[in-house]
This record gives structure tokens, C-alpha cells and sequence, in this order.
């Protein structure tokens, strides 16, 4: 088993994965889309990817939507982006550039 560190850095209760993590897509009839959603069975953590080198609150709409309607497993996001520097987007969404990353 492997320790989740992110939900100890988060304040929560550290438990160990149990099973390997899933990756899906999260789509609604409204259009919203997460490109990716990872579900360690406790935790979902939705991971959106855009172009711009400088992404601004309006590129959270998809992020917002699924954040609202996972509140309970989904307290954190992660927006990738092609900048240079990592910093907070929102207060529960962090702007990552994509090489950082992968």
C-alpha cells in the first residue's frame, strides 16, 4: 500500500490506497468537461489541461461545476497549463504548467 501524502498535506486523515487508481473523463449534457478525473476509491481529483500561457478564473468553469457536484470526495483541482510558474488559479484549484508535471 502507498500512503496518500496529499490528503496528510491537505489536513486529512492519511489512510493507504487500497487499490490502483482509475482515470476517466467527466462529461455533462451542459458541455462541462474535466479531461481528467483521478479516483483512488476515497478521493476524486479532476485535472483540467488548456493551451493559454496565462489561464484566468473563466477557464474554471468546467473545474467549478465538477468541484460543486463532488464537493464531498473532491476538494482540490489541478488546472495544467503552458506557463512557467505553478500558483494558486482559485482558492481550491492549482495552476500547474504541464511539464512541471509529466
Amino acid at each position: 500500500s502507498t500512503p496518500d501524502f496529499a490528503a496528510a498535506a491537505r489536513g486529512k486523515n492519511l489512510y493507504f490506497v487500497r487499490r490502483r487508481p482509475s482515470c476517466s473523463i467527466w462529461r455533462t449534457s451542459n458541455g462541462y468537461e474535466v479531461e481528467f478525473v483521478i479516483d483512488d476509491g476515497h478521493t476524486l481529483l479532476p485535472i483540467q489541461g488548456k493551451t493559454t500561457t496565462q489561464p484566468s478564473t473563466s477557464d474554471l468553469a468546467s473545474m467549478n461545476v465538477f468541484l460543486d457536484e463532488y464537493a464531498d470526495r473532491a476538494t482540490v483541482g489541478v488546472l495544467l497549463y503552458a506557463g512557467a510558474q505553478p500558483f494558486w488559479i482559485a482558492k481550491n484549484v492549482l495552476a500547474a504548467p504541464w511539464w512541471m508535471v509529466l
